[in-house]
């Protein structure tokens, strides 16, 4: 629960993207590495699969982090077993062949893929074989924890703060505080951080913070549980009017100044009804179940948090959808090209969001290395290519009016 009301894994955990499955890998090489000296062969398959999964869903570097914890274990007294050193030879018997045999076919199917793949990206936040790529500017990491992980960041730290002077001894506290500092130092010397390499710590502060939620002073536990509650219930409440105003505004100014986010009319949906619906019911449920104070007010945040995703989702997703979608940007791309009959899009500098709409909407090839070739490009507007191209056409999502496109030809 205490990860779940995490800000962070709830920026990123809607997303079909590889960022959700390098965060289920971890997850499940955490939970093997804890099962190994119980069940050293289920957890050595467990451990297997998320070292798959890491290795073809998200980087060699992530694959690799989880191999230097598994090792670092056996600095541990308890881990120097013969059980825990079945575990990590069934992972590896199980994960490595078949990730060899995959990039022994991406090989097969395209050297120059697999090249680019190798070189630049097979490394993730430390780049590529090519240019290994560490120690980037500091300020990363604690910018980015103070909000992405909310609340579970000084929850994790009043654990280890009351639960100081078992964390040598305890031998449940050992495997913890090493993830802990093995997934700190893997972003704090990446080259390339993003907030998705700071999802994995998500897990350990969640697991830390669990020892100590019972044991919470009352009076910040219900400081936080009251925050809890009149935060998402009173923005809850606002995303119902909100609705009803897009729903039956008429034509009123606040009508008006709502619409303009989006360019299709709010339509009612009873399946995304009934689920809000739902949603609201349950939340109100949850408030009036008695449990400690300490559990309360994690369980408030992390269900109304909850409860507002899951009132967007089902009360405005087809309208933000048709505000917020790429899919104009990259169905008017499609059609500049097609009027000239262009072989390939030049689209260097283009951000990744859209990038990939491009090439989903479109049938052209979308380049953005080596495309002088090409006979269109598209830039953002304030970042056009050089001398040689002239305008011919603009795209942007609907409604957006600060991030324009512009289409050129040579």
């Amino acid at each position: 629960m205490s990860i779940l009301g995490c800000l962070g894994l709830v920026l990123w955990g809607h997303h079909i993207a590889p960022a959700a499955l390098a965060f289920t890998g971890y997850a499940w090489a955490f939970y093997a590495l804890i099962l190994a000296l119980r069940k050293p062969i289920l957890a050595g398959v467990v451990l297997g699969v998320s070292l798959l999964v890491l290795l073809l869903g998200a980087t060699w570097a992530d694959a690799a982090l989880v191999m230097v914890i598994a090792a670092g274990l056996l600095g541990f007294a308890a881990w120097r077993r013969s059980c825990y050193l079945v575990a990590l030879v069934t992972a590896l018997v199980i994960a490595l062949p078949l990730a060899a045999l995959w990039g022994y076919a991406l090989n097969e199917y395209s050297p120059a893929m697999f090249q680019l793949w190798w070189q630049q990206y097979a490394w993730g936040p430390y780049g590529g074989a090519a240019a290994i790529q560490w120690l980037h500017e500091p300020g990363f990491l604690p910018a980015t924890l103070v909000w992405f992980a909310w609340p579970v960041l000084p929850l994790a730290a009043w654990s280890l703060w009351i639960n100081r002077n078992e964390l040598k001894s305890d031998f449940a506290w050992q495997p913890l505080l090493w993830f802990l500092v093995a997934i700190t130092a893997y972003i704090v010397i990446s080259g390339q951080p993003t907030e998705v390499i700071v999802l994995p710590l998500l897990i350990v502060l969640g697991l830390i913070a669990v020892a100590g939620v019972d044991d919470l002073r009352r009076g910040a536990a219900s400081a936080l549980n009251s925050f809890s509650v009149l935060t998402f219930g009173l923005t809850a409440i606002g995303i119902w009017v909100v609705w009803g105003i897009l729903m039956w505004g008429g034509q009123s100014q606040l009508f008006l100044r709502l619409s303009r986010h989006s360019s299709s009319l709010m339509q009612f949906s009873p399946l995304g009804f009934g689920f809000a619906l739902i949603v609201t019911v349950l939340w109100g449920g949850i408030l009036l179940r008695p449990r400690a104070i300490g559990r309360k007010a994690l369980t408030n945040w992390s269900c109304g948090l909850i409860l507002v995703m899951g009132l967007f989702v089902g009360l405005f997703q087809d309208w933000v959808d048709s505000g917020k979608s790429y899919r104009p940007v990259g169905v008017q791309l499609h059609s500049a090209a097609s009027q000239i009959q262009a072989h390939c899009i030049d689209a260097q500098g283009i951000p990744s969001a859209p990038l990939g709409a491009m090439v989903y909407f479109s049938d052209y090839p979308i380049k953005t290395m080596n495309p002088d070739e090409c006979e269109v490009a598209i830039r953002l507007r304030q970042d056009p290519p050089r001398s040689g191209w002239t305008v011919i056409g603009e795209a942007n999502r609907s409604g957006e009016s600060k991030e324009k496109f512009l289409i050129y030809a040579k």
